[in-house]
């Protein structure tokens, strides 16, 4: 049976928190609600990894494009533009927003961890954002200031939406592909050595971690990346024995 506190989520703190010193208060806030932070690195993502985590795909594009028609209509707003073409310019205006920025990405963990973080942030539309949470006490921004300018909304803070985005982006974020890599593979079973880390599937487990060093599970095949002595421990061959490769 699963052990709900070791869930694991994946929260950024953003540059303009960064810029109003407001990464005490949003720790002091998690840490007040019984989770524990476990990692916390601050990083300057670049346009490769933001893209990672806002999909070029068609169907998050116009789901994206979608959303955003319905909230300008509600407003009273014209739309001249198909829910796609508004989506593409969406996730440029995200990817602007932080790329070469700084931000503090870091792991909380306990149980619930996925939900208390993401009601602890509050909603994205800062105008709704319940009293008490990060965004309705200190966004000072909403759509109706951002859309003119054609960026994205300010929101200080960003938390994973499931337990399976929150693995995603704790290694797209923390663990970035580097050095050397090793495979292994199940007997009868076929491993494609170019199959994209990075794209974590159904079946992506993270086994064991270290710094600079992960140990993962995808498609039925155990791989270990990483570098130099953290390389090494993770390759141990009792591992590899437990997971049923040797």
């Amino acid at each position: 049976m699963k052990d709900l506190r070791k869930e694991r989520t994946f929260v950024a703190v953003k540059s303009e928190s960064i810029q109003r010193n407001l990464i005490g208060e949003f720790i002091s806030r998690f840490e007040r609600r019984g989770l524990k932070l476990i990692a916390c690195k601050m990083i300057v993502p670049t346009r490769d990894i933001v893209g990672q985590h806002y999909i070029d795909s068609e169907e998050w594009l116009v789901s994206v494009g979608e959303k955003k028609i319905k909230s300008m209509t509600e407003k009273g707003q014209k739309v001249s533009e198909s829910p796609r073409e508004i989506g593409v310019r969406v996730r440029e205006a995200l990817i602007e927003q932080f790329e070469g920025r700084p931000l503090v990405a870091m792991v909380w963990q306990g149980a619930h961890a996925v939900k208390i973080a993401r009601k602890l942030v509050g909603g994205t539309e800062p105008l709704t954002s319940d009293v008490g949470s990060i965004r309705g006490d200190y966004v000072l921004d909403s759509y109706q200031m951002s859309d003119p300018d054609n960026r994205a909304v300010r929101n200080l803070v960003h938390a994973s939406g499931s337990e399976k985005e929150a693995e995603a982006e704790i290694y797209r974020n923390l663990y970035p592909i580097a050095g050397e890599m090793t495979y292994a593979c199940p007997e009868g079973k076929s491993c494609d050595k170019n199959v994209s880390t990075r794209t974590c599937t159904d079946n992506f487990i993270i086994i064991r971690e270290s710094e600079n060093a992960m140990v993962y599970q995808e498609e039925g095949c155990v791989f270990i990346e990483g570098q130099g002595d953290n390389l090494a421990k993770m390759a141990d061959g009792f591992l590899l024995k437990i997971m049923g490769v040797r």
